[in-house]
Parts: C-alpha cells; sequence; structure tokens
C-alpha cells in the first residue's frame, strides 16, 4: 500500500517539474524493494532509479542521491559499494561543513566496517566516534555502535 502512494507522489513530483524530489522518492522505492523484494527485482528497479538519475544534471553529485545510492547498496548487500559511497558522503559532508550529517556518515562508515570485518580499520575510527557521538548527545547511535561491535569494546576495555 504504501509503495502505491509512494509511486502516485513520484507522478505528482513529475507533474509539477520537481524531478528532485521524484528521484528521491524514487530511490525510496527502489531501498525498500532491496529491502524486500527479489533481488533480480531490486536491481532491475535500480537501474531504472539510475536511468532516471542519470538524466537529471547534477542529480548523481548531490548528497541526498549519494546517501539514498549507498542505502539500497547496504539493502542488496553490496558492502563495498556500500562503504564506497559512505566514504564519498563523508566528503560532500566534510566539504559543506556539516558536522553532524559527517558523524552521520562515519557511523555508517563504522557499520559497514564491523560488518565487512574490516577489523584494523574500523578499530582505528571507532574510539574517536564514539566520543564525538557522544559529545553531540547521540548516545542512541553511540550504544548501536557498541552493539555491533562487541568484540572490539571487550578490547578497549582491558
Amino acid at each position: 500500500e504504501a509503495a502505491k502512494w509512494a509511486r502516485q507522489a513520484v507522478g505528482a513530483y513529475e507533474a509539477a517539474g520537481d524531478q528532485h524530489n521524484a528521484l528521491e522518492t524514487q530511490a525510496l522505492l527502489v531501498w525498500a524493494s532491496a529491502a524486500s523484494a527479489s533481488r533480480a527485482e531490486a536491481l532491475r528497479e535500480r537501474a531504472r532509479w539510475r536511468e532516471a538519475v542519470s538524466r537529471e544534471e547534477g542529480a548523481s553529485d548531490s548528497f541526498p542521491i549519494v546517501v539514498l545510492e549507498a542505502r539500497i547498496a547496504e539493502a542488496l548487500g553490496e558492502t563495498k559499494e556500500a562503504l564506497a559511497l559512505r566514504r564519498r558522503a563523508l566528503t560532500q559532508a566534510t566539504a559543506q561543513a556539516q558536522p553532524l550529517m559527517m558523524l552521520e556518515q562515519r557511523f555508517w562508515i563504522a557499520r559497514l566496517l564491523a560488518h565487512a570485518g574490516q577489523r584494523r580499520e574500523l578499530e582505528r575510527v571507532r574510539a574517536e566516534l564514539l566520543r564525538d557521538l557522544e559529545a553531540h548527545g547521540l548516545r542512541r547511535m553511540a550504544d548501536e555502535l557498541r552493539a555491533v561491535t562487541p568484540a572490539l569494546e571487550r578490547i578497549s576495555q582491558r
């Protein structure tokens, strides 16, 4: 049912000439498909979405599109691609001097590093990231990071 409404929203955005919001809404549909539908269908939907993004000047370089592309890759289990996209988003957030957007991207990079078993790099970024999350009052994110990296937590307490 939600997908039906989202498709209607895409149509409304397109009819109003708002391609930016249409693309972002389409990306959410692709992400939902990647998380729940068959992999083949999700890949077809992503290909269609990427085609639409490529037709919109500058869209593929926009921060929201890069983040949505990373979420889609994560949902499809494409950890290496998701990590590259999250790093790209971090670079964009840094260039825009957006500290909270930077923290969010660092958080997702750490989660992906944990998922990929890239322990050395995760160890390098984890302690500083936890401090920064706590300093900004983002305790839920800090707790979630601790939960996905329990082995490192035990090591750091020694």
